[in-house]
C-alpha cells in the first residue's frame, strides 16, 4: 500500500494509527513511573495510576492486533512488542475480542467513507 499525501503535501504513512496508539502507550507508561517517583509504590493504588495501567493494557492488544501495512509499521509493532516483552504473555480471548472489535472499527469507517453497506465491504475482501 503506498503512502497517503495530507493536504499540506506532508507524507502520511497508512499505519499512522498503530504510532499514535504506540506514542499513548509510551506516554501512559510514562505518567505511571512519574507517579512512582513522586509518590512511590503507593502510587500504584491511586486512580490515576490504575487508569493509567488500564490504559496500557488496552493499547498493548491494540498494537498486537493492528493490521499493518508497511515496513515500518511492521518494524515498529516488533519493537514495541519485544520492548514490552509481550509475546505468549497476552491473554488470547481478550486478544480475539480486541481484533474483532478493531475489524468492526474498520468496516466502519470504510462504510462511512464509501458509502456502502457493511455487507458489501465484507464480501469485496
Amino acid at each position: 500500500m503506498t503512502e497517503q499525501k495530507t493536504t499540506t503535501n506532508q507524507v502520511r504513512s497508512p499505519d499512522e494509527g498503530l504510532f499514535e496508539i504506540i506514542r499513548r502507550h509510551d506516554h501512559a507508561w510514562k505518567r505511571m513511573d512519574d507517579l512512582v517517583a513522586i509518590g512511590g509504590d503507593d502510587a500504584t493504588d491511586t486512580p490515576e495510576y490504575q487508569a493509567a495501567s488500564w490504559e496500557t493494557v488496552d493499547l498493548e492488544y491494540r498494537v498486537t492486533a493492528y493490521p499493518v501495512q508497511t515496513e515500518d509499521g511492521n518494524a515498529a509493532k516488533l519493537a514495541f512488542m519485544r520492548k514490552y516483552d509481550l509475546v505468549g504473555s497476552l491473554d488470547a480471548e481478550t486478544l480475539i475480542e480486541v481484533i474483532l472489535e478493531l475489524d468492526a472499527e474498520r468496516v466502519a469507517a470504510r462504510r462511512d467513507k464509501t458509502g456502502e453497506p457493511a455487507e458489501h465491504i465484507a464480501s469485496a475482501r
